[in-house]
């Protein structure tokens, strides 16, 4: 009885130590087969349209929860101050803490749009992290390929997350933005 004792006083310790210093499994999630939700390891939340790839740890680690995306997916960080969260996306990266928006990869031309609702993100290049421009609700960041340039604006897409609710708003649209919209369903 006290060797089954000690051995689990010395098993229990040694797993536990074990687990904390382990790497994290990378995981890879893709959405095949249309709209799908996952759950990460901090509960934070996200949507990812079809198509679309996210490689995440199995849980996170550092003093920074890193994602990496290809692709268009909305958003819904858990809050952390102390553990800011980033998506990385080729060069560019999207951080925030505690915050609901929208990032695609795959935009016309190549270029990525960041779209936030709530909260505050920063937009920046890699290579150029103190160069950020912070969005604020309803604000919009445009990220070209050719030169990695930033430019925000007010977001006036009231349909960027069709292909996540299934709604649709169109006012005297034109057919050359109707049948885009229409397309990522």
């Amino acid at each position: 009885m006290r060797i089954a004792a000690v051995i689990i006083l010395i098993a229990i310790p040694a797993f536990l130590l074990y687990f904390y210093i382990s790497k994290p499994m990378p995981q890879k999630f893709v959405a095949t087969t249309g709209v799908s939700g996952l759950q990460l390891p901090d509960g934070s939340e996200v949507t990812l349209n079809s198509g679309t790839i996210l490689y995440y740890p199995s849980r996170f680690t550092k003093h920074i929860r890193n994602v990496n995306l290809f692709g268009e997916a909305w958003f819904e960080i858990a809050h952390d101050q102390k553990h800011p969260f980033v998506i990385s996306c080729g060069k560019i990266r999207v951080e925030a803490v505690g915050t609901s928006f929208y990032v695609n990869t795959s935009n016309k031309a190549g270029n990525t749009e960041v779209i936030l609702v709530t909260g505050k993100v920063a937009v920046y290049n890699e290579d150029q992290p103190f160069t950020r421009v912070i969005l604020a609700p309803g604000e919009k960041a445009l990220i070209r390929e050719e030169d990695q340039q930033i430019s925000k604006s007010v977001n006036n897409d009231p349909n960027f997350l069709s292909w996540k609710t299934r709604k649709f708003t169109f006012t005297n649209d034109p057919m050359k933005v109707i049948i885009p919209a229409l397309n990522k369903l």
